[in-house]
């Protein structure tokens, strides 16, 4: 099968990213570029980070003076779960730009509808964290993959004006053996937390499997 380049815009520089199951979606977005449909076999991903944001809730006043959450301006969600093997050492894209060594990485649909009349999603958004698990501890990355052509910047989510709806593709790609994603977040730009809770995979769901030895390697 032909690989895509993916660009890990928060996570780490690469070699070799695993591309997704044919079956899997690829991003599309509405009047902007849309991520390659089908994957080519040199994966080479740049990174860029992604800050971890700190959630707040917006609030109004009514006319008793108690206030209330006023409604979230964005719909989002996370769909089309997809796990593939990696088995390889990658670099993160910001200091200490250490490399780590990764065993799997998730891939998302990150479907976002602005529902506000007035308000503007500004371009290039992405999850703002990854709550991980390996069923004993928790812990968070906040680094993401892109998928792009070899030689060329992964395109970026375009802005959402009122009414859009927009889908991209992100990944997970600092899995160790045994790990999943328990649930992404999102912080919109007015502070408001959108969150996700996934579901452990099962042998085959998710196309979760075993990837076998190594599980661990020296980077």
């Amino acid at each position: 099968m032909k690989r895509p380049l993916l660009i890990a815009m928060s996570l780490f520089a690469c070699a070799g990213c695993g591309p997704p199951a044919s079956s899997t979606p690829q991003p599309t977005a509405i009047a902007t570029a849309t991520p390659p449909e089908e994957p080519t076999d040199t994966a080479e991903p740049t990174d860029v980070a992604t800050p971890t944001l700190t959630p707040t809730d917006v609030v109004e006043p009514t006319e008793t003076g108690v206030p209330t959450r006023a409604p979230r301006p964005l719909n989002v969600t996370f769909t089309d779960l997809h796990y593939e093997c990696r088995k390889t050492c990658t670099q993160q894209g910001r200091p200490p730009h250490e490399n780590r060594w990764s065993y799997r990485y998730l891939q998302v649909l990150m479907v976002v509808e602005n529902r506000s009349p007035v308000l503007t999603v500004p371009e290039n958004w992405e999850p703002s964290r990854w709550i991980v698990t390996d069923g004993e501890r928790d812990w968070d990355e906040t680094y993401f993959g892109r998928w792009a052509y070899e030689g060329h910047d992964a395109p970026i989510p375009p802005a959402l004006e009122p009414g859009a709806r927009v889908e991209w593709t992100f990944n997970a790609i600092h899995l160790s053996s045994g790990a999943w994603v328990r649930a992404v977040e999102y912080v919109d730009p007015w502070g408001n937390l959108y969150r996700q809770e996934l579901p452990k995979p099962s042998e085959g769901q998710f196309n979760w499997s075993d990837c076998g030895e190594p599980r661990d390697g020296s980077c």
